[in-house]
């Protein structure tokens, strides 16, 4: 929330706890600065109450939460670059439909077989909670993409530890797409 989202007059206070009331995730940046700011504190202390609210605490400087907010577990990050990977494990929490789709994007637009090993191996842990829909899909790009269609360690995860449903799906498609050429 910047200034520009409190309109003159506005009392601050009921602003920020309106929004924390109604978010699904807070990021929040811990650093020493972090700690010299009462309302950083304060909001993620309020925050770390909500049961439904995800937080993905971020340190810049090695600083880990305080207070309330004390029982999360933060990650050290670049402050200059903040990697998709570091926020994968609370977006998973948080909104796993998106977060898939941002893990199936990477898979779709691997472009070496390392890259696409990779990238398929940040599914592997959560095979288990997909869709069919998402089952389906994931074999789809896995089929689409030759980079990973090729990749052993893609193959080989996907017959390994995926339903007997999809590794059938899996092997028509292939059988299917090799009668097309």
């Amino acid at each position: 929330m910047v200034h520009e989202d409190v309109n003159v007059s506005e009392e601050w206070r009921l602003k920020i706890l309106e929004e924390i009331g109604i978010a699904d995730l807070l990021v929040s940046l811990w650093s020493e600065n972090y700690y010299s700011s009462w309302w950083c504190i304060q909001e993620s202390g309020i925050a770390s109450f909500r049961k439904d609210l995800t937080v993905i605490p971020l340190s810049t400087d090695g600083s880990a939460p305080q207070g309330f907010a004390s029982h999360i577990q933060s990650t050290k990050i670049e402050p200059s670059y903040v990697c998709l990977d570091e926020l994968m494990p609370g977006l998973l929490k948080a909104e796993p439909d998106f977060a898939i789709k941002l893990i199936f994007k990477s898979i779709e637009e691997s472009g070496s077989f390392r890259g696409a090993e990779t990238n398929f191996s940040k599914i592997i842990p959560h095979l288990d909670i997909l869709t069919p829909e998402q089952g389906k899909r994931l074999l789809e790009i896995s089929i689409a993409n030759n980079q990973v269609h090729n990749a052993s360690l893609c193959i080989k995860n996907i017959y390994h530890q995926y339903s007997l449903n999809m590794v059938v799906y899996w092997n028509q498609r292939i059988t299917y797409t090799f009668l097309n050429y």
